[in-house]
């Protein structure tokens, strides 16, 4: 014959589980609150870093002009430095805020096909060239879903070109250009260690300059940048924290248009030449990243 009170013992069961339960689903909560999930923490880990990579490009220039007109293309080895962070997800707007550093310097001998300002003979030779690029981003970060995050930003770009003809003449130029724009952002974590990131961005050129330093000095000449446009993909690889390993490729388009007409001197011959002009050119450039970088 059973005994009454073991009718109760499933009821009091519950009551303890329950009991119990309660501060642990209170305690889960809190961690998750204080502590976002893995995914969110692998993104911002990508975003967090101080890195410095080995790089090349491949440049093909190309000026806007009837035949003959110079081309230059080539392979220019360098290095990239990058600076990125971003805070942490909080209860309020001034969450997954992102600011972002880059440099990159490459410099190499390209494939020179034109013409001699001073003498409008052809001339193929090689161009020394040194490609200077810096830009700074500012953006804030919006997760979609648990593994994606987008980030549109703002752009600023400078870019710093020296063309070193290694000819007769020895003619040497020097531009430089400014830009801004927009951009965005697509990242996706497919596991713990890994990021994926797709890049987009477009720039409007303003205070775009050039001079001639040797071979034909010419005063510093007012060119008009047109737009720039960059694509570019990327991985991050969490080795051990806090070291990753990334890599990726860029492509970017840029031009240049015309400058008015202006007497250049040379010094070989001992006089003034012209009226010339700086005529409009585009650009394209595709840059290859492998590098080492430390979260923090």
């Amino acid at each position: 014959m059973p005994f009454p009170y073991f009718g109760h013992i499933p009821r009091t069961i519950t009551l303890v589980v329950l009991a119990a339960a309660i501060p642990g689903v209170a305690m889960a909560q809190g961690f998750v609150e204080n502590f976002p999930d893995i995914p969110l923490n692998t993104l911002r880990a990508a975003n967090n870093e101080v890195g410095l990579a080995a790089t090349g490009m491949l440049q093909n220039y190309q000026e806007a002009l009837p035949s003959p007109s110079d081309t230059e293309s080539g392979w220019m080895p360098g290095f990239s430095f990058k600076l990125s962070g971003m805070n942490p997800l909080r209860r309020s707007d001034a969450s997954l805020l992102y600011f972002a550093v880059r440099y990159r310097y490459n410099s190499g001998g390209l494939s020179y096909q034109g013409f001699t300002l001073a003498t409008h003979r052809p001339d193929n030779t090689t161009d020394q060239a040194t490609m200077q690029q810096v830009s700074v981003r500012i953006g804030k970060g919006f997760l979609i879903g648990s593994r994606v995050m987008l980030t549109p930003y703002f752009l600023y770009r400078f870019q710093d070109w020296e063309r070193n003809l290694q000819s007769a003449l020895g003619q040497r130029e020097h531009y430089e250009a400014n830009s801004a724009g927009i951009g965005l952002m697509s990242q996706w974590t497919p596991t713990a260690h890994w990021v994926l990131t797709g890049d987009l961005a477009w720039a409007h050129g303003f205070s775009g300059t050039v001079h001639g330093t040797r071979g034909i000095i010419s005063p510093i000449l007012n060119l008009n940048p047109g737009s720039t446009l960059q694509a570019g993909l990327q991985v991050d690889y969490e080795l051990s924290r806090p070291w990753h390993l990334y890599g990726g490729v860029q492509f970017t388009h840029f031009s240049y248009g015309g400058s008015a007409p202006f007497y250049g001197y040379v010094p070989a011959a001992g006089r003034y030449i012209g009226p010339l002009h700086e005529p409009a050119s585009q650009t394209n450039l595709l840059g290859l990243d492998l590098g080492v970088a430390y979260h923090f």
